[in-house]
């Protein structure tokens, strides 16, 4: 996110984009960081919009699951890299 938002999109060939549905990031900000839902809100708030953030990305992958869910979208990624390399 910090990328699209302080400009340096240009630096990159393209730009993988790993997110998450609102309610799934709320539940994951309040577990790791003890932050109240309305201290979350007031910073979600100030963001990109995650939609302007997918459009800006080349790549997207959705992290709604467990960890090991990541771990194989992230291997697929990496799978269809090397096929385009």
């Amino acid at each position: 996110a910090l990328l699209f938002e302080s400009g340096f999109i240009d630096f990159f060939n393209s730009i993988l984009l790993i997110t998450a549905g609102k309610d799934i990031r709320l539940k994951r900000i309040e577990l790791k960081n003890k932050i109240p839902k309305n201290q979350i809100h007031k910073r979600m708030s100030f963001q990109m919009p995650e939609a302007k953030k997918k459009k800006l990305s080349q790549f997207t992958i959705e992290n709604n699951g467990s960890i090991p869910d990541l771990y194989n979208k992230l291997d697929d990624f990496l799978n269809l890299l090397e096929i385009k390399l």
